[in-house]
């Protein structure tokens, strides 16, 4: 019960206007930074520190955070749609991704780029 309130607290924590506009600046900046081929997500990462100096640690951590979960998703976009990988770790995309998108199935490739990402994010931590 302790980690439910705890995980509650969190959740209305990111809530709070402030929190929440910081999060969706942190999804755009991540999605920008991730699909531009030359910027990995951990350069964008870095990049973006020196603005969080003068925030308060909760929305600095959701800033980084977010940027750094949208980006792992986005460099995807280039490495699918184009043969250009915006991440290294989306090389692999290049193989199958792209053929796919030549045969007219681009989306079926995101479906399945999502899901497994994202579970094993969340089982790691």
């Amino acid at each position: 019960m302790d980690v439910l309130t705890h995980l509650l607290g969190g959740v209305a924590t990111v809530l709070t206007p402030l929190n929440f506009l910081v999060l969706l600046i942190g999804l755009v900046l991540g999605m920008l930074v991730a699909v531009l081929p030359g910027l990995t997500l951990v350069m964008g990462v870095v990049l973006a520190l020196p603005f969080t100096y003068k925030m308060g640690v909760g929305p600095a951590l959701i800033l980084l955070t977010a940027m750094y979960a949208s980006g792992t998703y986005a460099g995807a976009i280039t490495s699918i749609l184009f043969r250009i990988p915006g991440e290294p770790m989306d090389v692999p995309l290049l193989w199958d991704g792209y053929e796919m998108t030549r045969k007219g199935r681009p989306r079926a490739r995101w479906a399945g780029r999502w899901p497994p990402r994202s579970s094993a994010e969340l089982l790691r931590r």
